[in-house]
Order: C-alpha cells, then structure tokens, then sequence
C-alpha cells in the first residue's frame, strides 16, 4: 500500500494487533496443570463411580479427597489452564476462582456446613488452609501482575525489500 504524498518507494505494513500478556498467565498454566495432577492422583486413590461421588475418601498427599473433590480439583485446574491463555479476560478469571476457592476454605475452616460439606468434599481443616492460601494467592496474582504489550509499527522501503 502505497500513501498519499510519500515517495512511490515506501511502502507502509500495518503492525499487527499488540500482543499482551502478564506473568499470571504462567502462574495460572502452572497452577492449573497442578491442580488437574492434584485432582488425578485423587482419582485414581479413591476410583471414579458417579453414583457414589461422596463416599468416604482417604488421605491423597497429606491431604483428604474423594472423588468429588478430585473432579472439582480437575475443573479448577481446567478453568486455569483456559485463564492462561487471555491476558485479560484470564485476570477476571482468575480473580473468581481465586475468590471461590478462599470461600470453600473459609467455609471449611469455620465448620459451617460442617456434616454436609464433610460429606461433600470430604474436606479437613488441612484442605481448607490449602484452599485459602491458594485463593488468596490466586486473587493477588490477578490484581497486581501487569499486563504488557508487545507491538510496533513496521515501515518499509523499496530498499529494504523488493516490491
């Protein structure tokens, strides 16, 4: 493309859209593909039988499971897996799920719900320091990591290339 009262010889290549990215993706790719092994390694102690997702679990690296928990483990690594890929739509999620899950810890911690969530999530009071500190975590990655652009504008010439 050629402008309007320039040189025939320089040509304008317009720049492609600016490519962003932030160090919370990382942080959400490694977090998420650790929760997605986390959640695995739970399933495979306890078995996968969706008519008895919420029986008793056992102890998956110092820490409780049963199968729920390990399918919602997978599902929270999937979100992050999926955060990793937007710089900015992946901070809004994980603003979320860092803020669900310092919820479910919370709840956990407090015991409130406490026989119905033992049920559920078969959940300790171990789980639930885990789920603050990840949440919390999680949230402060998305709130303060900045977001950068990579882009410029390419200007050629006749010299620099053959038209």
């Amino acid at each position: 493309m050629t402008t309007v009262g320039q040189d025939a010889t320089t040509r304008v290549v317009p720049a492609p859209r600016a490519r962003l990215w932030s160090a919370s993706q990382f942080y959400a790719l490694a977090l998420g593909a650790a929760a997605i092994a986390f959640g695995a390694v739970a399933l495979a102690h306890t078995g996968v039988n969706f008519g008895h997702v919420m029986r008793p679990g056992t102890a998956v690296l110092d820490f409780t499971a049963n199968p729920l928990l390990g399918m919602t483990e997978i599902a929270f690594g999937l979100l992050l897996v999926l955060a990793a890929t937007s710089a900015v739509v992946g901070r809004g999620v994980l603003a979320l799920t860092g803020a669900a899950t310092v919820g479910v810890g919370i709840v956990v911690l407090a015991h409130w719900w406490g026989a119905h969530l033992s049920l559920w999530l078969f959940a300790s009071d171990r789980d639930g320091w885990l789920f603050v500190a990840v949440g919390c975590a999680t949230v402060l990655m998305a709130l303060f990591t900045p977001v950068w652009a990579a882009s410029g504008r390419t200007v050629r010439t006749a010299s620099d290339q053959d038209l």
